[in-house]
Formats: structure tokens, sequence, C-alpha cells
């Protein structure tokens, strides 16, 4: 696991969880009550994540200032049951199954294998707005 570093960058990036609109907005809630407190996604050859992002439900409509406390490169087989309830989204088989998933769909030219490389993000709010 490879910890990453985190940038204070003017330009703040904007972001919603990219999924139909209900998984989208139980995603967006789960953090804006404090449940969720750690995202994941493939990793993209950037080195540095943005201390300062705004996460907004699926239509826009709200939106919550995260201030991101640690990210880490890894492997998704890396996680442990620990890293996968910061999600907040279920146990550990639960998180795996579902994040094979939605992971296999992203990826675009490649089959999905526990050596791809992520980022787990963990954050805490700063503000409801």
């Amino acid at each position: 696991m490879e910890k990453l570093k985190i940038i204070n960058n003017k330009n703040i990036e904007v972001w919603k969880f990219d999924f139909q609109k209900s998984k989208s907005n139980k995603l967006f809630n789960l953090v804006e009550t404090g449940k969720k407190t750690a995202t994941s996604y493939l990793f993209n050859n950037e080195k540095t994540i943005n201390k300062f992002s705004y996460l907004t439900n699926y239509d826009c409509s709200k939106t919550i200032l995260l201030e991101t406390i640690m990210a880490f490169k890894c492997k998704f087989s890396e996680i442990n049951a620990a890293m996968a309830e910061l999600e907040g989204e279920g146990d550990f088989a639960y998180w795996k199954k579902e994040h094979k998933k939605f992971f296999s769909s992203e990826l675009k030219h490649e089959e999905f294998n526990e050596d791809v490389k992520i980022i787990f993000e963990i954050f805490k709010v700063v503000k409801i707005c």
C-alpha cells in the first residue's frame, strides 16, 4: 500500500457517485449522515489527491464539502474489513461483491482481477451546504 500526497489545490473538484439516481443518492446520504467516511475508485496514474472536494447528490441540489484525510494506492486484494467498513455500505463480503462488479464495469480494456490498482480515500465532512 502506497500513501499518496494530498495537495491543497485552489480548484476544488465537484463530483458525485457515478451510478443511477437511487444508488448515487443512497451513497450521498451515507456521507451526509456520517456512515460513509471513505470511498474507492480505480487508480488513474495521478499521484496526488485534492485536499478538498464537493460531493453532490445525483441532481446536484445538495452539496457536501469534504476534506480528504488520507489516500492510498493499493491492490483490490489489499482492502481489509476495517477499510471496507469505512465505506459504510455493508459487511466486507458485500463490499467485495459490489466493488468487484463496479470495478469490472469501469475497466475498459482489461478483465478484473484482485491485483487491479485502486485509490482508497478517507475523508471527513467539513460542511453540508
